[in-house]
């Protein structure tokens, strides 16, 4: 189990990823990711789940954001003792 591996990372969450946004929000920070409502020039990270808000997507493509999808998301987490249920949307389908 890795120590924080997204220790400082600035993540913004966007669409459905079969949980609470708080309980998602949780397990960010227990792996110390600062969670953000929205994306800003500080964002490091946007996470897309099902049904993500195009806005924040494509400010996160202006801005040079990394985006990644529910399957990486649950592959961190999964490493680190957590777990994240299945989520239907990928990177390929953005």
């Amino acid at each position: 189990m890795s120590l924080q591996p997204l220790n400082g990372v600035r993540v913004v969450v966007t669409g459905e990823f079969g949980e609470s946004r708080e309980s998602l929000a949780k397990k960010l920070v227990s792996l110390g990711a600062r969670f953000m409502t929205s994306v800003s020039n500080k964002t490091n990270l946007l996470l897309v789940g099902q049904a993500p808000g195009e806005s924040k997507i494509k400010q996160a493509r202006e801005m040079g954001v990394a985006i990644r999808d529910a399957v990486w998301l649950k592959t961190v987490f999964e490493k680190n003792g957590l777990t994240l249920r299945e989520s239907a949307m990928k990177i390929e389908d953005l």
